[in-house]
């Protein structure tokens, strides 16, 4: 079964989204995306490595990344910038931490 963990309320560009774990050890852990608004339409999830470039863009209703990239490769271990877009929310970003 598939569920995401929500949260009540905040206003447009008010709320904050944390990945879980952090750092994360792949491949045995993936990481979770908590804090995304209920009832928060449109939600996208982007992953970025600190150059810039996109890595991976999450499928809508995807709040976990498996640390691979939009080719299926394995990303490297570093830092990495995330960007939670919504429509009825606003957005949300940080960096987090991956090592495998």
């Amino acid at each position: 079964s598939i569920f995401s963990l929500r949260i009540l309320g905040g206003s447009k560009g008010k709320f904050v989204v944390r990945p879980s774990p952090t750092p994360c050890r792949y491949p045995d852990e993936n990481v979770k995306f908590y804090g995304i608004p209920m009832g928060a339409q449109d939600v996208r999830i982007y992953i970025y490595n600190t150059a810039g470039e996109l890595v991976r863009e999450l499928e809508p209703g995807t709040d976990v990344w498996d640390g691979r990239t939009k080719q299926g490769l394995m990303a490297a271990s570093g830092v990495y910038i995330y960007l939670v877009k919504t429509s009825s929310h606003g957005q949300s970003k940080g960096k987090m931490y991956i090592v495998w």
